[in-house]
């Protein structure tokens, strides 16, 4: 009669066990070198934030009034970069940024600068910003956080890279340099 209870107990450590395990194989990313890329890789059909999954869309409104949506640039690479003015490593990789969009954006690269708007003092400051760094590329205004949540940012700058399908391949912490970029852009399609 004690054997019936001990193989119960096992048998119920065993499925927790069990369920612990594929609770934590849920969000791991499906590319575990983050310099390898993603084509050689069938799509998960996931949306989320590990390499491998879709981008999650957002739409927001430019700095010029224009309503943008990620998903209009399905086909084109995209490096999705959150920044605010008071950030000096922001002030250190935006003229990295426009280097890279200004020989690039021709050849199906796009950046699309998302300002945390909701954490900036005023508007001007942020136009001030574009002006002093020259910024050719979309700056758009995250003014609810909208983007900031769905992509989790708790610091500037953050970025992610996405290939032409829509798919993550990187998130990057920091600034970014120019040689950094045309590396990461360089090894995906």
């Amino acid at each position: 009669m004690k054997v019936k209870p001990l193989f119960i107990l096992l048998i119920l450590l065993a499925l927790i066990g069990i369920a612990v395990w594929a609770s934590r194989q849920e969000g791991k990313p499906l590319i575990d070198n983050p310099s390898e890329t993603f084509e050689s890789r069938d799509y998960n059909g996931k949306t989320g934030l590990n390499p491998g999954n879709r981008a999650p869309n957002f739409t927001l409104t430019s700095l010029d009034g224009q309503k943008i949506a990620l998903d209009d640039y399905q086909g084109k690479k995209v490096i999705l970069n959150f920044w605010q003015t008071s950030c000096v490593p922001c002030r250190k990789e935006m003229p990295a940024l426009q280097k890279y969009y200004k020989k690039y954006q021709a050849k199906d690269v796009e950046i699309l600068a998302i300002n945390l708007t909701y954490n900036e003092k005023n508007r001007d400051d942020i136009e001030s910003f574009v002006k002093e760094y020259d910024a050719w590329f979309p700056i758009l205004l995250d003014q609810n956080a909208e983007a900031v949540k769905k992509y989790e940012i708790l610091s500037a700058p953050t970025s992610y890279i996405i290939d032409s399908k829509g798919i993550i391949q990187k998130k990057h912490l920091g600034p970014m340099s120019y040689a950094f970029i045309n590396n990461i852009i360089g090894k995906i399609k």
